[in-house]
């Protein structure tokens, strides 16, 4: 009946097993009955009948070689039914049975109970009893982040990076898998410091993270590469880098925030876009126009289905503008207001976009822009400096009429919005020219009085 119990299928497997523990319940098989039928149950889903079986031979035949096996399997079945502290009970009697395998077992899943039970510091201790007896260094990696992940949740930063950095002390010295465990787990303590807003220990965690990362790959039958042929560091290490670099630019440091970002932007990175528009962006803060243009470059060149690519296009044409080119600043914000015309930015690239070719003396072009500024951002924050510009691209077009009536309007505008009044003179100054051009010379000098 064992036999056919263990090597038969579906129901008729159950069948004999059964009969072989009711027809002969003193016979010495009926241990090893037990034991199969708690684990088929199990297999199938069948937890309360499997819990029945194990506890069968556990109270039955305690002595038994595989009473330690069945109070894991039960404990199995007990943490799935969410009864975390009896299947804590039967964990400690499984991990002290003498079996070093069963005892590694019994303590992982202790730990992943004591999880469940909402005990991250038991959790804790469970993983470092299975860190000692485990030959699984994976299992034993997942375990630990999963107990770090809760002590995050629960507001307890710190005991995460505590226990992070011992399981990355546990992997030290070691390469293959072992080293990408370390390096995963160094990028887990990055962001447990960072929660923990320890910018000083994130950083510390990330350098080493990448020097790990970029250990040189050994060639097939051959000497290691030189440094300069190590592969680049890992994307989770990259991403990381990136977060780094935020942290380090919302607290002000720009010049820590760009060094974390050009790291970011590396090859392989998940978030090369958003490093690239941050370290335009961080550079266009600290006014380094030239330095901010690069990575404007790549990322407008490089990534125009990201969502960052709009953005990134105002940006490059805002750093050519500022630096005076004003010929290069006109294709991305050109490139921005046709192909993504209800962009947010859309306004503001029109604004430097009216002005970038206004100081080319493309002047038409440029009334163009600022009257579609006009006409569909009534409320834009630069409409007088806007009208100002559309006064003087009409004025050169000979058009004085509605130049008098842009340059009467940035006036206005200026006069609302209490400014202090340096808009409204070079309005007003304009307004000389063309009362100059047009022989109204008493009408000019009004106009010029009005500004002195």
């Amino acid at each position: 009946l064992l036999a056919e119990g263990l090597a038969g299928e579906g129901a008729a497997r159950l069948e004999a097993l059964v009969r072989l523990v009711d027809d002969f319940p003193g016979d010495e098989l009926v241990p090893d009955a037990l034991f199969e039928l708690g684990e088929r149950l199990s297999a199938l889903g069948e937890a309360d009948q499997a819990v029945a079986c194990y506890g069968m031979l556990v109270e039955r035949h305690g002595d038994h070689d595989l009473a330690a096996r069945a109070r894991y399997g039960r404990a199995w079945c007990l943490y799935g039914a969410g009864d975390f502290d009896a299947a804590l009970t039967d964990l400690a009697a499984a991990a002290g049975a003498g079996d070093a395998e069963l005892a590694a077992a019994a303590h992982e899943l202790a730990a992943w109970s004591e999880l469940g039970a909402g005990r991250p510091a038991a959790a804790a201790r469970a993983w470092e009893r299975f860190a000692e007896v485990s030959a699984d260094p994976r299992r034993v990696f997942e375990t630990g982040l999963a107990i770090a992940a809760a002590w995050r949740e629960a507001g307890g930063a710190d005991e995460a990076l505590e226990l992070l950095d011992r399981q990355v002390a546990s992997l030290s010295g070691s390469e293959g898998t072992s080293g990408e465990l370390a390096v995963a787990t160094l990028v887990e303590a990055v962001f447990a410091a960072l929660d923990g807003g320890d910018l000083t220990a994130a950083e510390a965690r990330l350098d080493e993270a990448v020097a790990r990362g970029q250990v040189p790959a050994p060639t097939a039958g051959g000497p290691r590469p030189a440094p300069s042929h190590a592969r680049p560091a890992p994307p989770a290490v990259l991403e990381a880098a990136f977060f780094v670099g935020e942290a380090r630019f919302a607290a002000g440091d720009l010049d820590r925030a760009a060094t974390h970002y050009r790291l970011a932007a590396g090859t392989g990175s998940p978030v090369v876009a958003e490093a690239l528009y941050k370290l335009g962006f961080g550079l266009l803060q600290q006014n380094d126009a030239a330095a901010a243009e690069a990575p404007l470059v790549m990322l407008t060149e490089g990534h125009a289905t990201s969502p960052l690519f709009g953005e990134g296009l105002f940006l490059l044409g805002e750093a050519r503008f500022r630096r005076g080119d004003h010929a290069g600043a006109v294709a991305p914000l050109t490139t921005l207001t046709e192909r993504l015309p209800d962009h947010a930015v859309v306004p503001k690239a029109r604004f430097r976009l009216g002005l970038a070719l206004g100081h080319e003396a493309r002047w038409a072009e440029a009334e163009r822009v600022l009257a579609r500024l006009s006409k569909d951002s009534p409320s834009f924050p630069n409409l007088a400096e806007a009208e100002l510009w559309r006064g003087r691209a009409l004025g050169a077009q000979a058009k004085s009429r509605a130049a008098s009536q842009a340059f009467e309007r940035c006036i206005a505008l200026d006069a609302a919005a209490g400014g202090a009044g340096v808009l409204s003179a070079q309005a007003r100054l304009g307004l000389g020219r063309l009362a100059q051009a047009e022989g109204r010379d008493d009408d000019a000098l009004s106009e010029y009085l009005k500004v002195a």
